[in-house]
């Protein structure tokens, strides 16, 4: 279990780090999704046995406008390690989920 903290907590630095680069350096950014991806994807096969958000037990609830943001939010809701996960950068789960809903939104409205 500790070592799944210390992965989400990972992931959780690299969604960061996107809102950072975003949307002036797309290449930073792409960098930490990918690494965010990759980490999310190691645990999902752990959880479950395979990749993508379809975990029985903690299913993936669309909610951010970021598929990958909602499927790490599944992983942290799966043992419910949300006190677990370090507040950075004014960021915790619930806003920058909203951050990302709100990029999503931006993007429709063009």
């Amino acid at each position: 279990m500790e070592q799944r903290i210390k992965i989400l907590n990972d992931i959780f630095s690299n969604f960061q780090q996107i809102t950072q680069w975003l949307p002036n350096n797309i290449d930073n950014a792409s960098k930490y999704m990918f690494k965010a991806e990759s980490l999310i994807e190691r645990l999902e096969v752990d959880d479950c046995g395979s990749v993508g958000g379809y975990d029985q037990k903690s299913p993936v609830i669309k909610k951010s406008g970021f598929l990958l943001y909602d499927r790490f939010i599944a992983l942290v809701n799966r043992y419910d390690n949300k006190s677990d996960i370090k507040k950075c950068c004014q960021f915790d789960l619930e806003n920058l989920g909203e951050y990302f809903k709100k990029l999503s939104e931006l993007r429709r409205s063009f």
